[in-house]
């Protein structure tokens, strides 16, 4: 025994004099947090601290009406404990952090000489309860063994809602300690006493493979080609994990909406818009109960709200009662929106593309109940509102969209691509379920819009693709989401138009080197915006259907590998220079799942 204790201080003394040392890690991250989340409880591993300094019990930000989702730590980790003398692990430096491939476990790896320890971090799918687990461990070497009671666990502040588990297993491969946090607050006596039980006696490594068991058993519903390989594959089963992770799991109202990121930082929230493309690549990955999922929690939610005023003498809002919101949910489905000057931020694509998520559902899983099913309030809330949006000039009015303009807004060209696309799901729908009356009038209204859009969205004689009808100035009337026009054939790939909008895009809105891709708009009338993964993973399709297949592949391969470097996780933008991350990240219905549907389709 005295050996042992000799052995582990030496071990401790070598430590303490490294951790001085400067660390050479390996490349450069520009991420500074990893998350994780069962779609319940949401959690993260701060790079900078080297530990997990957030516990949240819901992954919504504001769970109910005035109750925002608390923070219930500062920090959870594990300590080596000699003669008396603390270690925190979380001091020793990182020298790998990487999620195993298609999970929400993050794997930590550091060394020190002697001294190799392996921590597991994630939110458990293998609970239907807000748990975090995180599991240490430490291969036994020739000169240095730990026990398990030189490994003590540390959970600061401490409450009286947060239950604490530890268990332990001294293996052939080396001592495995593992800490299960539980939020108790909701939960019966019952209910915690026996997860105490079971938990206590379970085995750590045991945990940690039940889980990765989940995710493959979640994965092998997955479609994707066996053609896709390497980082591709890699980067593909990340992004899908992100979209499992990012989908509320919680019992009730709340069941199934998809937050637009996972960032620690940012809000939260579910919108529209980032749950139809969340929803459409869940489908094309056959995942199809997580896709009605989402769509069902839309058609479950609170919305309506934002009914007509008027804004300098232009509308703003509704004309009539609607289901789908408008700008975002919170907690169980409230519907809300920002407000700038007194006034709240408007988005009219979600309804167009809740339409098209759910016509692509439809068609992927031939579920034609749920088509039929939903039917009645589809048509009242969803389609017809819809329609009544088309004012005087033909188009959808004005509303904020992509890049949040406040009232009056504009008559963006996004939004009446986004609407053209749902209207004409809508009429095929309408036609498999005999409603030929109102596909009849889908299809006139979808023919309208795409008419205006072609007469008053299009620039100049090389018919470039404007921002909005009253854009004017250029280059700052151009925007990236205009390759949306191409892949849902308002402009036909073979015009000569969509090679003119794609050409401007390229001369004035590409950001940095050969590779690399474009900037939504420009910020003002010198300064380009930072490069936006949703428009390059969008315009992916949009440069293959015109021929242009080299820079798309380009295009994505330069996306690949910047996100194969920090974690699989897509930001909101490549900085113009450095190509750093700005923004949130993961993020998911604008990120992870374009990455996810132009992987398969290339």
């Amino acid at each position: 025994m005295q050996n042992l204790i000799q052995r582990s201080v030496l071990g401790v003394g070598l430590i303490v004099l490294l951790i001085a040392d400067a660390f050479s890690g390996p490349a450069k991250r520009s991420v500074d947090f990893f998350p994780t989340t069962n779609g319940i409880a949401y959690a993260a591993f701060d790079l900078h601290k080297n530990s997990v300094t957030c516990f949240q019990p819901h992954l919504v930000d504001f769970w109910d009406v005035g109750q925002r989702t608390i923070d219930q730590v500062d920090e959870i980790g594990f300590e080596l404990v000699v003669e008396e003398k603390r270690l925190r692990i979380a001091s020793l430096p990182l020298e790998q952090i990487a999620y195993v491939n298609g999970t929400g476990i993050i794997r930590i790896d550091r060394q020190i000489r002697d001294l190799k320890l392996r921590e597991y971090v994630w939110s458990p799918m293998i609970l239907d309860y807000p748990a975090l687990i995180m599991v240490l461990h430490i291969p036994h070497t020739p000169r240095l063994r730990i026990s398990k009671e030189q490994i003590q666990a540390y959970l600061f502040p401490s409450s009286d809602d947060l239950m604490m588990v530890r268990c332990s297993s001294n293996q052939s491969n080396g001592l495995w300690v593992a800490i299960v946090v539980v939020y108790t607050r909701n939960l019966s006596s019952e209910t915690t006493a026996e997860l105490q039980k079971e938990l206590s006696r379970a085995l750590p490594d045991k945990l940690l493979e039940a889980e990765e068991r989940w995710w493959m058993h979640w994965h092998g519903a997955d479609h994707s080609s066996p053609s896709i390989y390497g980082k591709s594959f890699e980067v593909l089963r990340q992004s899908a994990a992100f979209l499992k992770m990012a989908q509320c799991r919680e019992p009730g109202p709340s069941f199934g909406q998809i937050v637009s990121h996972l960032s620690v930082r940012q809000p939260k929230v579910a919108a529209p818009r980032d749950m139809a493309y969340a929803a459409v690549a869940l489908a094309e990955l056959g995942h199809y109960l997580e896709a009605k999922g989402a769509l069902q929690f839309m058609l479950g939610s609170n919305a309506g709200f934002y009914r007509q005023k008027k804004v300098q003498g232009k509308p703003w809002g509704m004309n009539s009662d609607y289901q789908i919101s408008v700008h975002h949910y919170a907690g169980m489905g409230y519907e809300r929106s920002e407000m700038v000057n007194g006034y709240p931020l408007l988005h009219f694509d979600g309804h167009g593309l809740f339409l098209w998520a759910l016509q692509n559902y439809i068609k992927t899983s031939s579920d034609a109940a749920f088509g039929q099913q939903s039917w009645p309030q589809v048509r009242e809330k969803v389609i017809l509102p819809l329609i009544d949006l088309i004012d005087e000039t033909g188009l959808i009015q004005n509303d904020s969209g992509l890049t949040d303009k406040s009232a009056p807004g504009e008559h963006f060209s996004y939004t009446s691509c986004a609407v053209y696309n749902g209207l004409n799901q809508a009429a095929v729908q309408a036609r498999s379920l005999g409603d030929v009356k109102l596909s009849d009038l889908c299809v006139r209204s979808a023919v309208q819009v795409r008419n205006n859009i072609l007469s008053k969205m299009l620039a100049g004689k090389a018919g470039v693709i404007k921002k909005s009808m009253e854009s004017e100035a250029f280059p700052m009337f151009l925007d990236g989401s205009a390759v949306e026009a191409i892949n849902w054939q308002i402009v036909y790939p073979q015009w000569k138009s969509a090679k003119s909008t794609l050409d401007a895009l390229h001369t004035f809105l590409r950001v940095g080197e050969q590779g690399r891709g474009f900037a939504l708009a420009y910020t003002d009338a010198q300064t380009l915006g930072h490069e936006s993964l949703f428009v390059d993973l969008r315009a992916f399709h949009a440069l293959r259907s015109c021929g242009k297949r080299k820079h798309a592949d380009e295009m994505l391969a330069w996306v690949i590998e910047r996100v194969s470097q920090n974690g699989e996780m897509v930001p909101e933008y490549f900085s113009r220079d450095l190509a750093d991350y700005i923004g949130p990240y993961p993020l998911i219905g604008l990120g992870a799942a374009p990455l996810i549907l132009a992987i398969l389709a290339r």
